[in-house]
């Protein structure tokens, strides 16, 4: 996935759990489902990406070309 394909797909609301709702939409689109685990990735005080276990070496393998490219 290129900077291009990057979205926002919305917003929402912290619960008094913590408890967070991504939106279906949201949940289609990137096929997560009931019981799957997912990665929260932070940086500094700045949330960037909510990912599935599953999919953290895509993740990988995309900011390895970023940094190819840079060099």
């Amino acid at each position: 996935m290129g900077p291009k394909e990057m979205k926002i797909w919305g917003t929402a609301t912290i619960w008094t759990k913590w408890q967070v709702v991504i939106p279906k939409y949201v949940r289609d689109s990137i096929n997560l489902n009931s019981g799957d685990e997912v990665i929260f990735l932070v940086h500094g005080q700045k949330f960037l990406w909510l990912i599935k276990n599953d999919d953290l070496e895509l993740l990988m393998d995309y900011t390895r070309s970023i940094w190819i490219k840079m060099i």
